[in-house]
């Protein structure tokens, strides 16, 4: 879509085109996203039937009465909440290049809501503040399945597969790992006992690993959590899982808001220090099914510093 000096307008909400380029920034830039499937959510309860006893099918003689086996369902409610970020400009950088004020803008906030949809969804942390978002809320890393990786680097794909066996031992196969970028430098390193790499087609710094151990993946800082400067680490390098346990999805997508008038950041009033402000909302919803069981963390050997 082309970007015009005319998507600035009068009124407070901007192109709606905008705001829905801001949400696929997000989405393309997501690991939860890379490894799932959203699904429609809606404003109030939703609620996820979960089956908790599966019928089984019997063989009988001909002419012999047949015989029922229970299906029984259970359910799970998705946490719902709105992600926002905000900020504010001189209205003066705004006037000297309209268009790629907001190319920046659209992209800057793309990048924060991708960041805010992972750090929920994998730790229920809020980006701006580092704590916890709601106790109704549960995450992929509240799994108590765990490997600690092993001190030499060379073993780092036999941590891996053993996370993949703790997953498999509940009979639910793995397709995804989430990786850190610190456990893509060790995979890196790492060499067979022949000194051959023992994933040659990786390099430091990677954002797409492509099949690891068979399994489909996903390269973010949000998998450890750091994912700003003040960010605290969780010790957290990968996870491997069952991704289609991570049930979620987008409710509403608010208009982006250009707000001229006020204080809404609290810095003071606009109009007194000639600055702009920009609100871009997103509304979803999320829950982890069988998490103890469908995932299992990779964690760092010694606790992250800090």
């Amino acid at each position: 879509m082309p970007l015009q000096t005319s998507h600035f307008q009068e009124h407070n909400l901007l192109d709606k085109k905008i705001s829905n380029k801001i949400w696929d920034i997000a989405v393309e830039n997501s690991v939860v996203p890379s490894l799932t499937t959203q699904e429609p959510v809606i404003i109030g309860d939703n609620v996820v039937p979960t089956v908790e006893s599966r019928p089984r099918a019997s063989m009988i003689n001909e002419g012999a009465p047949k015989r029922a086996s229970e299906l029984r369902f259970g359910s799970q409610k998705l946490y719902r909440g709105k992600a926002v970020v905000m900020t504010e400009i001189s209205l003066e950088t705004v006037l000297a290049n309209p268009v790629e004020t907001l190319r920046i803008i659209q992209n800057s906030f793309g990048t924060a809501l991708a960041n805010q949809i992972d750090l929920a969804i994998i730790h229920n942390r809020d980006a701006l503040t580092g704590g916890q978002i709601s106790q109704d809320a549960n995450c992929v890393a509240d799994t108590t399945q765990s490997v600690v990786l092993d001190e030499d680097v060379n073993r780092v794909k036999k941590d891996i597969n053993a996370a993949q066996a703790l997953v498999a031992s509940h009979s639910i196969a793995p397709d995804g790992i989430a990786l850190d970028p610190a456990l893509i430098a060790r995979m890196v390193e790492a060499e067979n006992q022949l000194g051959q790499e023992l994933y040659p087609n990786l390099n430091i710094g990677a954002r797409q690993a492509g099949v690891v151990n068979g399994l489909r993946s996903a390269v973010g800082d949000t998998v450890s959590g750091r994912v700003y400067e003040d960010s605290d680490d969780t010790g957290v390098r990968g996870i491997v899982g069952r991704w289609d346990a991570v049930r979620w999805g987008k409710t509403t997508t608010i208009p982006m808001r250009k707000v001229e008038y006020g204080d809404p950041t609290g810095n003071g009033d606009l109009q007194a220090r000639n600055h702009v402000a920009f609100i871009s909302e997103i509304i979803f919803g999320w829950r982890v099914l069988d998490v103890d069981r469908a995932f299992a963390s990779i964690t760092a050997a010694a606790p992250p510093e800090g």
